[in-house]
């Protein structure tokens, strides 16, 4: 062999050996070890809902919306790794993606299974008929208060009972369609025409639709919406808070004096109800949500009030311009507020509003008169009046947090049954306009503002109705 080819093939046996050397240099221990990635345990899991009732043939779905680690954190889990069985499948049988159905009246639970953990809700399945006796014959016996004529001649917006069974109605004060009062009234109180140095007035509030009151260690304090802005005609609409404000009779006082005010974003129209026993504050406010733009959104009430304060600036509102000293004013508020978008909800839900519904039998067919929370439900209050010799009609359909249907839509005797209205010197023109919901000391409470145009001449009176709640 040449010294050339001799050169060559040592040359190329050099370069295979270098390269040789290049490829297994990653292969070559390093100084750090591996650290092997931590496997944390699972110790529970979240479900969307803490109870679940239905009418029988109704559905609803549960997820696992989170997993709990032994390390505090959360996490999500894919819905095919869980597993769903029901106790008693013949009073709710559950599929494997978690659709319940109600087949017959009953109570069951509902249990999740994943990662060998398991977590249930109690399911609790009821016949398609009404419980609280809303559609059934109306008497003397449902009437907690009537007749009662109040400091202005105005409906009553909406009411609360507190623990000693007063009254506390809410009403715009006549020609000062700026301002709210709150007036406190014994059941079938009479000669109350003249007591104004009892209640209180809120002024630039809102239209007050639906309102609460909490019973505090310290004193009442009024749940409502706040921060209104006036309109064309001068009345006051879409609130951009929720207030908590102290109730001191004879006392006068607007948004910029309240210290509590609860902000939702760029959300108007809030109306608020509140579940104290139950540790929840429901918010009932409007959208442009194309099949379900009226909405309820369920916070934890104590972790409403935990929040901090924080600076808000409020979309551009007028008030003021009713009085020689209380000159128009136009402005964007800069307040403090908790701002509830730092939580999650409990809950939301939405239903149609008024310009959906076809029928008399939709829902919203008629305006809506006021909402309530209690016990893991949203009661829902519609209606209308008519003073002409025809029924009034009012509606209550009873939702969960998740929007399921507990209880259908039901037809309020108390509001169409001219005869019995009559006879109780109620109203003999039929006008019953539905005016607030409560649910307080076991009861189902429902307002109605009536006006008599055939005895009674255009005076507007305050009505309480009384029924079983819903259990």
């Amino acid at each position: 062999m040449s010294t050339r080819n001799n050169l060559l093939t040592f040359s190329a046996l050099l370069a295979a050996i270098l390269l040789s050397c290049v490829s297994c240099k990653g292969d070559e221990p390093t100084d750090e070890p591996t650290v092997p990635p931590v496997q944390h345990t699972v110790e529970s899991l979240v479900l969307s809902v803490e109870q679940l009732r239905l009418i029988q043939g109704s559905r609803a779905t549960i997820t696992v919306t989170a997993v709990r680690y032994d390390d505090g954190t959360t996490g999500t889990i894919d819905p095919g790794e869980v597993s769903w069985e029901s106790d008693d499948p013949q009073i709710a049988s559950v599929t494997q993606s978690g659709e319940v159905t109600g087949l017959q009246a009953g109570e069951t639970r509902i249990t999740a299974r994943a990662a060998e953990i398991t977590a249930s809700v109690p399911v609790t399945v009821k016949a398609g008929e009404s419980t609280t006796g809303l559609d059934a014959p109306f008497s003397a016996s449902n009437i907690y208060s009537m007749g009662q004529y109040l400091t202005s001649n105005t409906v009553i917006q909406g009411f609360d009972i507190v623990d000693d069974g007063t009254i506390y109605y809410m009403q715009i004060a006549g020609n000062y369609a700026h301002r709210l009062s709150v007036i406190p009234a014994s059941p079938n109180a009479s000669g109350f025409e003249n007591v104004y140095s009892e209640s209180m007035s809120l002024d630039y509030f809102g239209h007050g639709t639906n309102y609460a009151i909490e019973q505090a260690d310290d004193g009442l304090y009024i749940w409502t919406g706040c921060y209104a802005s006036k309109n064309a005609s001068g009345q006051y609409w879409n609130s951009q808070t929720i207030a908590r404000v102290k109730f001191e009779a004879g006392k006068r006082v607007t948004p910029k004096e309240c210290t509590t005010q609860f902000y939702m974003g760029p959300f108007k129209e809030l109306h608020p109800a509140i579940d104290v026993e139950n540790d929840v504050l429901a918010i009932n406010y409007p959208t442009s949500h194309p099949t379900e733009p009226r909405r309820f959104r369920m916070y934890r009430l104590s972790e409403a009030m935990a929040l901090p304060m924080s600076a808000v600036t409020l979309q551009s509102l007028t008030y003021g311009g009713g009085a020689a000293d209380d000159p128009q004013v136009t402005e964007s508020p800069k307040i403090y507020a908790r701002d509830l978008r730092k939580l999650t909800p409990l809950g939301e839900f939405g239903i149609p509003n008024q310009s959906l519904a076809e029928t008399p039998d939709d829902v919203s067919y008629y305006a809506w008169q006021g909402f309530e929370v209690n016990d893991g439900l949203i009661y829902y209050f519609e209606g209308e009046g008519k003073n002409d010799g025809t029924p009034s009609a009012a509606y209550v359909t009873i939702y969960d947090f998740a929007g399921n249907v507990v209880e259908r839509r039901t037809a309020v005797t108390a509001a169409s049954d001219l005869q019995t209205l009559a006879s109780l010197g109620i109203t003999a023109s039929g006008y019953m306009e539905a005016e607030g919901i409560k649910v307080r000391n076991g009861k189902l409470y429902l307002g109605f503002a009536s006006r008599d145009s055939k005895t009674d001449g255009s005076k507007y009176r305050a009505n309480v109705f009384e029924y079983a709640r819903v259990e």
